[in-house]
């Protein structure tokens, strides 16, 4: 009859030891998923912040050109050559 309890004692210790690898297992699993989405936020930022600034670039580039095409239109005005 011992014998029966003590192997009934040893399923329940394998299982208990199995659960809780398990358990590390998983709390691993989600330590390198949190690190894994840190990165990716990180990353994200960057990627943000350097469309941003080209944004930026391009609206001021957009903004110029009416001023640049005048100040072109007023050069060529002077350089033009009279036709005879």
């Amino acid at each position: 009859m011992e014998h029966l309890i003590r192997e009934g004692e040893d399923k329940i210790i394998k299982e208990c030891v199995q659960l809780l690898e398990e358990e590390v297992n998983y709390l691993a699993k989600i330590v390198q998923l949190e690190e894994h989405m840190k990165e990716h936020e990180h990353i994200t930022k960057h990627w943000k912040m350097c469309f941003s600034q080209l944004a930026a670039l391009a609206n001021g580039a957009i903004k110029d050109v009416p001023r640049m095409l005048r100040e072109a239109d007023v050069s060529l005005t002077f350089r033009t050559v009279p036709k005879k």
